[in-house]
């Protein structure tokens, strides 16, 4: 009786599984750079205290203003993972509460990355 051979199985190679691109973390001085950079094509004047150990603890990195739409920004930067100091959410506060919550905000590389800080700086005067 003849023997049975199974049939031979045949490796197939599979596609190599596609990797995530991985950026390299964005630095908070990298944000600013990109931050103000994008404000200066949209016409927004901004400030920011290059030395701010003799400025009073808590002031925001940035303060943005366009006369043409009458708004101003009070902007805290922050790299991925961290929240602003005790100091920093004190003056955040404030500023808030005088100005308005839409006139303060906190942005990290992700709100760069899925366009919150550029729908900001391009939203219309205010009415």
């Amino acid at each position: 009786m003849p023997t049975r051979l199974a049939p031979k199985r045949v490796r197939t190679s599979r596609p190599p599984r596609p990797r995530q691109a991985t950026l390299p973390a964005m630095t908070e001085q990298q944000l600013q750079d990109a931050v103000t950079a994008l404000a200066d094509v949209l016409g927004w004047s901004w400030y920011h205290t290059h030395d701010s150990r003799r400025s009073r603890p808590g002031y925001p990195d940035l303060h943005l203003w366009h006369p043409g739409k009458g708004r101003g920004l009070f902007v805290e930067l922050k790299r991925a993972g961290k929240g602003p100091t005790a100091a920093q959410a004190a003056v955040l506060l404030e500023l808030a509460q005088v100005y308005g919550q839409d006139a303060v905000h906190v942005w990290t590389p992700t709100d760069w990355s899925n366009g919150t800080v550029q729908q900001c700086l391009s939203a219309p005067a205010l009415a």
